[in-house]
């Protein structure tokens, strides 16, 4: 104890059976450490007009989210327009649509699974899921104090607040149709569109994290030996395991961007001859496009 100058659990007998009593006496509801009840709610406002040559509609909309565990939420913001305008005595009709999305969401830090093929077994490093830990956990730890993980300090909470994964996707939409009708029985139409996708992850893992520490856990031989996260030199097989994060954090940012165009001409031209020929003709040709990043 940094206050007292004395050790918390005394080496004798009866501190250590004092000490156990407490974990035996303890009933941690983890779920109750972890979650929490919230209240999700959206908002939305929208307009409509129109007359006989045109309609208008545009609304906005927002989802907020805080979660229902710690380092869960998400904040998502939506924009649509839609406007159809008949110009020329009707011969030429305009429609053209909008939207866009944009999402906010934290979530816990994770890694991806990996597989053993041999013992069919699938396995998560550093894994600290909320409903798994709580639903695995014993219930004899006290939430409040510092376990060995990984050869590391670690606590749940202490973790989620120093290990967590920032999203941020953006979804954009641009569409505009042109119809016309130059003559009777032929009716013409074109039809463009443009998207664009951003997707964005950043994995903060800070240096005070139980995946940062555990990538410099070294304080004895034995758990430098054992520690996988260290960096053993193939080129110099005697010498010691050392760390490749002596200091600070990981940070894993992840980028993917998708631009799509997409381009539609059709025509229509529909007679009849002396009221007993009916002529039918269709034609249509299409162009798209699509630009992906990562």
């Amino acid at each position: 104890d940094s206050t007292t100058g004395k050790y918390l659990v005394e080496n004798t007998e009866a501190g250590r059976k004092a000490y156990l009593r407490q974990a035996e006496m303890r009933n941690t509801d983890w779920f109750q450490e972890l979650f929490r009840p919230t209240v999700q709610h959206s908002h939305s406002v929208s307009i409509t007009s129109g007359s006989e040559k045109g309609s208008y509609y545009a609304s906005l909309g927002a989802l907020v989210d805080p979660g229902w565990s710690i380092q869960s939420k998400v904040n998502r913001y939506t924009a649509l327009f839609n406007t159809s305008q008949k110009l020329f005595n009707d011969h030429i009709t305009l429609n053209i649509i909008g939207n866009a999305s944009y999402r906010q969401q934290r979530a816990p830090g994770s890694l991806a699974s990996s597989t053993n093929l041999v013992e069919g077994s699938v396995k998560r490093d550093f894994d600290i899921n909320p409903y798994s830990y709580a639903l695995r956990t014993s219930r004899t730890l006290d939430p409040d104090e510092f376990y060995t993980r990984n050869y590391a300090p670690f606590n749940i909470r202490h973790e989620l607040e120093n290990n967590y994964i920032d999203l941020s996707v953006l979804d954009t939409k641009f569409q505009a149709e042109i119809k016309a009708k130059p003559i009777k029985g032929l009716e013409l139409s074109a039809l463009g569109s443009v998207r664009y996708q951003l997707s964005m992850t950043e994995h903060n893992i800070k240096d005070n994290s139980n995946q940062a520490e555990a990538y410099r856990a070294a304080a004895t031989k034995i758990i430098k030996n054992a520690n996988p996260y260290l960096y053993k030199d193939p080129d110099n097989p005697t010498a010691d395991k050392y760390t490749v994060l002596p200091q600070g954090g990981i940070l894993k940012k992840n980028d993917y961007s998708a631009l799509s165009m997409d381009f539609r001409a059709s025509g229509t031209y529909n007679t009849a001859i002396a009221e007993k020929h009916i002529i039918n003709a269709f034609a249509a040709m299409e162009v798209n496009s699509l630009d992906r990043h990562a």
